[in-house]
């Protein structure tokens, strides 16, 4: 991928009795496919939601509490920030994204 000129803007790597899986999340989906077909990587494309929060205790649940009224499940998640950070930000992967996006405005 670094020879490719994409960036990644968000990275999950996890490991589950002998396998491995990563999540990236590039600045260009359409151009990570390239590389990794052409190196015979299996992968799956995904939608997911990516909200800032502001860097407080009680952001996160705020945030998640409006999904669970809306009746979405959050399927995984995902989230960084530093202390010094004002924001954060996390990584949903929703049952109904477009539900999720108008509730997350």
């Amino acid at each position: 991928m670094a020879n490719s000129s994409l960036n990644i803007d968000g990275l999950m790597i996890a490991e589950a009795v002998g396998e491995g899986m990563v999540r990236i999340i590039p600045d260009d989906p359409a151009g990570l496919e390239r590389p990794l077909k052409k190196h015979g990587f299996h992968f799956v494309k995904e939608d997911v939601l990516a909200i800032d929060l502001s860097n407080k205790p009680g952001a996160l649940a705020e945030a998640t509490e409006k999904l669970g009224q809306g009746g979405i499940n959050i399927q995984y998640a995902y989230a960084t920030g530093l202390a010094n950070c004002k924001k954060v930000m996390v990584i949903l992967k929703v049952s109904d994204q477009s539900k999720a996006l108008s509730l997350s405005r």
